[in-house]
């Protein structure tokens, strides 16, 4: 079974690798607590866009729902940084308390705020 969960209405198409070989990432903070604050009903509105947060709001029941059957957030690994049009994106592994493994993209900031965040269930080979 496949869960994905798209908080963003910008198109992911394009993504290209981001030449960043010591960049450990910086936005996991960030998604931690989007993913946290998601699973109990709220999109934090000092992290997104206009564009996200309206997203999210609209899918916040459904995504409440699929990360509290996925439980805690356990560990939360950075992978890569993508390229983008409208700025870099970070691609992180995500395993919750389930045992479940997602993966997410957060990124292209915007005036201190996020206009992307996107997650789709299994590692980066699936």
């Amino acid at each position: 079974m496949r869960i994905s969960f798209l908080l963003a209405g910008v198109a992911m198409a394009g993504l290209t690798a981001f030449s960043a070989s010591a960049q450990d990432g910086q936005y996991a903070p960030a998604l931690s607590r989007m993913l946290t604050e998601a699973a109990a009903g709220t999109c934090p509105t000092d992290l997104m866009a206009d564009e996200l947060l309206a997203a999210c709001q609209g899918q916040i029941d459904a995504m409440a729902y699929g990360l509290n059957s996925l439980g805690e957030v356990e560990t939360m690994t950075y992978l890569s940084t993508e390229a983008t049009p409208e700025g870099p994106v970070e691609m992180y592994s995500v395993v919750f308390s389930s045992g479940a493994t997602m993966t997410w993209g957060i990124g292209q900031m915007q005036d201190g705020k996020f206009r992307a965040a996107f997650g789709s269930m299994g590692g980066t080979g699936e």
